[in-house]
């Protein structure tokens, strides 16, 4: 079964994380940006999760930066998964 064959319910991304599981030709962008991508790709909710702690109405040019500002703010409080 290739890519193409995945039901749409079912997970592309495997076990990636949030910054392998976007597509480089995305950049730049937006955190929204990102989350579409990540929608179109059926991520994990978990990763849609992650990537949500983005701030808004910053571009991002790699996904390097990307995974820079999740560390970053990892060391801030971070909130509870609200279930």
């Amino acid at each position: 079964m290739d890519s193409d064959d995945v039901s749409p319910h079912q997970d592309r991304t495997g076990g990636c994380s949030v910054v392998e599981c976007i597509p480089a030709a995305v950049f730049p962008s937006t955190r929204d940006q990102l989350l579409v991508a990540l929608v179109r790709h059926h991520a994990r909710s978990s990763l849609l999760w992650e990537l949500s702690r983005l701030p808004e109405g910053r571009t991002f040019g790699s996904a390097a930066e990307v995974d820079a500002t999740l560390n970053a703010s990892h060391r801030v409080a971070t909130p509870l998964e609200p279930w």
